[in-house]
């Protein structure tokens, strides 16, 4: 899973897809192939944090993005990329 939302982390970086959720089906399909038995999936996407601490707090201070770190997951993906700029991108994913 560190995989696959390291993938979309550098995608986003890259310009390859723009900043946010696109191919969140595609990557969910690719999840579960890895996590059996599969019930759920929910994904936070940032970028402009400047460390894991600050995007955690960004996180936690969106409701969505808090409700998505404080949801009945099992399992966590972690990815981030940072794009010519500098820019980090970040992207979590949470699996049940």
């Amino acid at each position: 899973m560190n995989a696959i939302a390291q993938s979309h982390s550098e995608d986003m970086a890259k310009r390859r897809c723009s900043f946010g959720h696109s191919g969140f089906n595609e990557r969910q399909l690719d999840v579960q192939k890895i996590i059996q038995p599969f019930s759920a999936m929910a994904e936070n996407v940032a970028y402009g944090a400047t460390s894991g601490k600050d995007v955690v707090e960004m996180w936690k201070n969106s409701p969505g993005h808090r409700e998505n770190m404080l949801g009945d997951y099992k399992y966590m993906g972690i990815g981030i990329a940072r794009d010519d700029h500098g820019t980090i991108y970040f992207t979590a994913i949470f699996v049940r």
